[in-house]
């Protein structure tokens, strides 16, 4: 799983990029990237600010790249509330990294 934090850097300072997201803002989004994101296996979540950018970047190439998915609400309802879906996933995504770590160094 990959989590794409899309929202341009100077939002970084409002809301904090959370543990274990990309920051790649739709600004600098480039077909290299789409490329990149279109070539792996792995799930790709996009999320920005309330939800709205990520959701048009989705829509505009979904058709090409199916695992790709929106954290609806974006990080607006993240931060406002505990059980939200971008909540869970961070807290996956963290685990696994956790996991990962732990089996590096036995």
């Amino acid at each position: 799983m990959i989590i794409i934090d899309i929202r341009e850097k100077d939002e970084y300072k409002d809301i904090p990029v959370k543990d274990g997201a990309i920051c790649m803002p739709l600004s600098e989004f480039t077909k290299d990237d789409y490329i990149k994101i279109s070539k792996t296996d792995n799930e790709v979540y996009f999320i920005c600010r309330s939800g709205r950018r990520s959701k048009l970047l989705i829509d505009s190439i979904k058709n090409e790249v199916p695992h790709i998915k929106n954290i609806d609400g974006g990080y607006l309802k993240l931060t406002g509330k505990k059980d939200c879906t971008g909540c869970n996933l961070f807290k996956k995504l963290n685990k696994n990294k956790r996991r990962n770590k732990n089996e590096n160094t036995s």
